[in-house]
C-alpha cells in the first residue's frame, strides 16, 4: 500500500500533461469488476519503443505492484470490431503473468497465459501478450494475475500496455490526474529480477496471436 501511495505522489509532482502514457495504479483496492481502476483518459499516440505501432494506435501503460489480489483495469471500446492488444512488460523473472478479460456483467471473454515469444519490453516469452477483437462497443475489464489463474503475490511488479484502435470516453477523470506519470519513470522498472519459480509456457489462445 505504501509503495502505491508513494508512486502516486511522485507521479503527481512530476506529471506534465493530461495524456501521459505511463500511469500508476490507484492505492485503493481494485480487485473486482465493480472497483476496477478506470484508465479512460490516458490513451495517447506518444512514441514508445516498447509498444508496437505506438504512434498510430492509442495506448496506455499502467505500472502495477501485486498486493495479494488481482489487479483490474476498466476501459471503454468506442466501436464494435475494434482490436486491442494487452501486453505485459518487465514481469519476468519474478512474475509469470496471467490475463483475464471480462465484460461488465462478469462474463469471462478470454484468459491468457504466455505471449510465447519476446516482444519489445519483454525478455521472456512468459510475459503475457494477448490480442482480442471486441464484438461490440462498451466498457470492459482486464485483470492481471499470475500463472496459472491466481492472484498476484505481494511485491510482484509489471507494466501493462493496452493498445486499442478506438478507445471510448478518452477524457481523464478528476481523480486520475494525480496518478499520471512520465515515460521516464518506466526505465527504473526495466531491470529483470531473478524469478522465484515458473510454470511451463502455455500456447497462445487460438486465434489471438
Amino acid at each position: 500500500m505504501l509503495n502505491k501511495i508513494s508512486f502516486a505522489l511522485a507521479s503527481l509532482l512530476l506529471a506534465g500533461a493530461a495524456h501521459a502514457t505511463l500511469i500508476g495504479e490507484i492505492a485503493t483496492n481494485h480487485d473486482t469488476i465493480a472497483t476496477a481502476q478506470n484508465v479512460n483518459g490516458s490513451f495517447s499516440t506518444d512514441a514508445d519503443a516498447n509498444i508496437l505501432n505506438s504512434t498510430t494506435i492509442p495506448h496506455v501503460s499502467i505500472r502495477g505492484t501485486g498486493d495479494g489480489t488481482w489487479d483490474m483495469y476498466r476501459f471503454s471500446v468506442g466501436t464494435g470490431g475494434s482490436t486491442a492488444t494487452f501486453d505485459i512488460d518487465y514481469g519476468m523473472y519474478d512474475l509469470d503473468s496471467y490475463l483475464k478479460l471480462f465484460a461488465m456483467d462478469g462474463t469471462l471473454l478470454v484468459q491468457h497465459d504466455d505471449g510465447g515469444a519476446t516482444d519489445p519490453g519483454s525478455a521472456s516469452g512468459w510475459d503475457s501478450l494477448l490480442n482480442y477483437t471486441f464484438a461490440g462497443a462498451g466498457d470492459y475489464v482486464v485483470a492481471v494475475g499470475r500463472c496459472c489463474s491466481a492472484p498476484l503475490t505481494r511485491g510482484q511488479d509489471y507494466v501493462l500496455n493496452i493498445s486499442l484502435a478506438n478507445p471510448g470516453n478518452n477524457v481523464p477523470e478528476p481523480g486520475l490526474l494525480g496518478l499520471l506519470g512520465l515515460r521516464g519513470l518506466r526505465g527504473r522498472w526495466g531491470r529483470q529480477r531473478r524469478r522465484l519459480g515458473r510454470c511451463s509456457p502455455g500456447p497462445v489462445v487460438a486465434g489471438l496471436r
